[in-house]
């Protein structure tokens, strides 16, 4: 699935896209950025700023917080966490609080 995530990127472009459609793409970058998360802790963040992002579009702001959740949850005992990773929290906090 992962090497047709550009594909379904491009399909959603289209005006006439479907809220279902998106909350599907939404979902995707919520469960790559689950595999994600153990290793590459950035390119999870910026998978749930996605998912985030996807949700805050068609009005489903309980999920793009919960996105929110699921980053300061990882950073909560995370090896991995650094400066880039809590910019990236903070910048979410703030496009979600908007």
């Amino acid at each position: 699935m992962l090497k047709y995530e550009a594909e379904m990127e491009i399909s959603l472009q289209n005006n006439c896209t479907t809220p279902d459609k998106r909350s599907k793409l939404a979902l995707f970058y919520k469960l790559k950025g689950d595999l994600l998360l153990d290793e590459y802790i950035e390119e999870a963040f910026d998978c749930y700023m996605k998912s985030a992002l996807e949700y805050v579009r068609i009005s489903l702001h309980g999920k793009a917080f919960e996105m929110l959740y699921l980053m300061t949850n990882a950073m909560d005992g995370s090896p991995h966490f650094n400066q880039k990773a809590i910019r990236k929290l903070s910048t979410a906090f703030n496009f979600l609080s908007q």
